[in-house]
């Protein structure tokens, strides 16, 4: 994540860090910025939006369960943290500026997403728990 410059962890993590190549696609033919297809070959046009790299909380429990379980903590708690700020927010529910829902969002926060209220977003908070039995 360092490498690529994902940072902003109050949206959940991308679900990968590089584009997804036209070749490697589903092609549907949707816009780009709707649901992730991309027009150019490389994926770039496509990419952040969606299942194409696109913030979310939906698998974000996994990684952040798996960080507690290694006693990695801080590691933990630096995308863990800022995502309760967004739930406590909102961030993770309803629609943004441009119509489409906040469940998938680039990396700038942009909403990709497009059902309002996704209850896989909300597995992370079940690392509460664990972040109560972690060590300070």
């Amino acid at each position: 994540m360092e490498e690529v410059g994902y940072t902003n962890f109050s949206l959940g993590l991308p679900g990968n860090l590089i584009p997804v190549r036209r070749g490697d696609c589903v092609l549907q033919h949707t816009p780009p910025e709707m649901f992730d297809e991309p027009q150019h070959e490389d994926g770039s046009d496509g990419f952040q939006f969606y299942e194409n790299g696109g913030a979310t909380g939906c698998r974000a429990y996994f990684t952040i369960k798996a960080l507690y379980k290694l006693d990695r903590v801080q590691d933990a708690r630096r995308i863990f943290y800022p995502m309760l700020r967004g739930y406590a927010r909102g961030d993770f529910q309803g629609f943004c500026d441009n119509g489409l829902s906040r469940d998938w969002r680039d990396w700038h926060g942009g909403g990709h997403g497009y059902e309002g209220f996704l209850v896989d977003n909300y597995f992370p908070l079940l690392a509460v728990l664990d972040d109560l039995k972690a060590k300070p």
